[in-house]
């Protein structure tokens, strides 16, 4: 399972709240 967890990053660090 990493390309879930490497999804939710991804669109965490690319648009920071």
């Amino acid at each position: 399972m990493s390309i879930l967890t490497r999804s939710k990053s991804i669109q965490i660090k690319e648009v920071p709240a």
